[in-house]
Parts: C-alpha cells; structure tokens; sequence
C-alpha cells in the first residue's frame, strides 16, 4: 500500500471534462494547457487510486499515465472501460495492483419500452489490503442531464442507479461487511431519486461522505450554461468502511484556475486501514 509509513490510502474521482485527441464521433481536442491542469491537479492530490470520467481512449488514457510519470507520479495499474458512448469513457489509475477486474460495459434496461445500454458502463476493480480484507471500488458517470428525444434523462439515470444498486446489493449478499467505494459523476442532487437509490437503506446504506472545499463550499461542477454550481460528484462508502474514513483529510479540491483544467473539481478522499 502507498504511504505505508501513515497506512493512509488516498482515493480520488475526478471528471476531466473531454480528455480527448477528438478521435470520437463526437469527441472535442483537448487543449494542452486544458491537459497540463488536469495533470497539476492529480500530481498535487497525489491519490494512490483515482477515478477518472470523461476520459478518452485507451491511447489517451496512456499519454495521461506517462506525462503524470514524467512528473514522478506513476500509476502502473489501470483499467478502461467503454459503454454505449464511444467519446466519453471511465477509467481508473491505480498505484496498489488489482486482485480482480469486473468491467461492465454492456449492461441494459427496458425504458419506455425501449432496450437501453448503460451510457458509460461501470468499472469494478478489487484490491487486497493490509491484513488480506478486500475493497471494493465502483467508478461511475451516470447519464448527463442533457435532454434527449427518446426518454426522459432523469429516467434513464435512475435505471442506471438500479443497475449500479444491484451490483452493490450482490457484494452485501456474499458478505454482509463488506468494504466498498462507490465514487464518480452521477449528474445527480442529494435529495434526488437516483442518489437514495444507490445508496440504498438499513444496515447496507451507503455514506455520503460529503467533503467541502477549504471554505467549506461542497459544489463539485460549474455548469457555464445556467451560471450554477451545484453538487453532482459523489464518494459513497458502505458501513463497513466508516470506521477507516479519515474527515479531515478528505475533501473537494480547489486550486487557481480549476475551470482550466474541467468544469468539474476533484473529490479526495483519505482512508486509514490497520
């Protein structure tokens, strides 16, 4: 485990809004100062395992992982999922090794009658811990909050938070205690249907962890178009990762000249395991 002399384990979700060379249908380039702020970002985190959303293809994916070495933060492990969007992807970069990978980047629902992919997919990654316990994460980036002219967009986020939900629920059915992060972009309120979904109820309830910025500000994403900051990014954590959650070296990241780098800011959270 990195930072072995603390036993601290930093884990971070970040969209990167676009990390693309626009080889995609769709995909916009982007910019090298854009790129550059992005890195800056992750290099002074420095998380030991980071969610990314909105990341390219695996090439980009790979420029990322070798300009953040050049600067002498290396992540040898790493995982890249594509769902139904062929611009916009999840990944993970990791520092500790994956025991096991379970990328899901097919799966579907019935809406409106209407077969419907997951937008993006989810990845599923497992590490092993000192002690030999195992963590669970989950990276997400649910459906934006665009319109679209065949389904409601909030209904298709709440199918994908089903989705998301019964793969939680299976950990929870094979052991009742387990260990798991659910972070990412969830293009959802708090008090939404799609947040109380995931995060489920009784003994298997996830937390919101909820950081704040150094000024106590909890907004995560600058939405240009409607002028309003608002809280969409989430790092949830079941009950059996509560005890390691460390409050205060947790939080929403900020920096000068963060909307360079994304219209998103980076969730860091900081974990001690025994």
């Amino acid at each position: 485990m990195s930072n072995t002399s603390q036993k601290i384990l930093r884990i971070a979700t970040y969209n990167v809004e676009n990390y693309s060379d626009g080889a995609g249908p769709k995909a916009k380039v982007k910019s090298p100062a854009s790129k550059a702020k992005v890195q800056e970002a992750i290099r002074a985190m420095n998380p030991d395992v980071i969610a990314l959303q909105e990341m390219g293809n695996v090439a980009m994916l790979a420029e990322l992982r070798e300009s953040l070495a050049t600067g002498g933060l290396r992540f040898p492990h790493w995982e890249h999922v594509t769902g139904e969007d062929a611009d916009a992807h999840i990944a993970v970069l990791s520092k500790l090794p994956f025991v096991s990978r379970w990328p899901h980047p097919d799966d579907s629902f019935v809406l409106n009658g209407k077969k419907c992919r997951s937008r993006r997919g989810f990845a599923e990654v497992e590490f092993q811990l000192n002690g030999g316990d195992r963590l669970i994460l989950f990276a997400v980036h649910l459906k934006s909050m665009n319109p679209e002219p065949a389904f409601d967009p909030l209904a298709f986020r709440l199918e994908e938070a089903r989705l998301l939900r019964r793969k939680i629920d299976a950990h929870f059915a094979r052991n009742a205690g387990a260990r798991l992060i659910v972070l990412g972009d969830f293009n959802a309120r708090a008090d939404s249907s799609v947040i109380q979904t995931v995060n489920g109820d009784g003994p298997r309830r996830l937390i919101d962890t909820h950081p704040v910025d150094q000024r106590h500000n909890d907004w995560t994403n600058f939405c240009a178009a409607k002028n309003e900051y608002s809280r969409i990014d989430y790092l949830l954590i079941s009950q059996g990762v509560a005890a390691n959650w460390l409050l205060d070296q947790s939080r929403v990241w900020d920096m000068d000249g963060w909307q360079t780098a994304s219209d998103h800011r980076p969730i860091l959270g900081a974990f001690r395991f025994e």
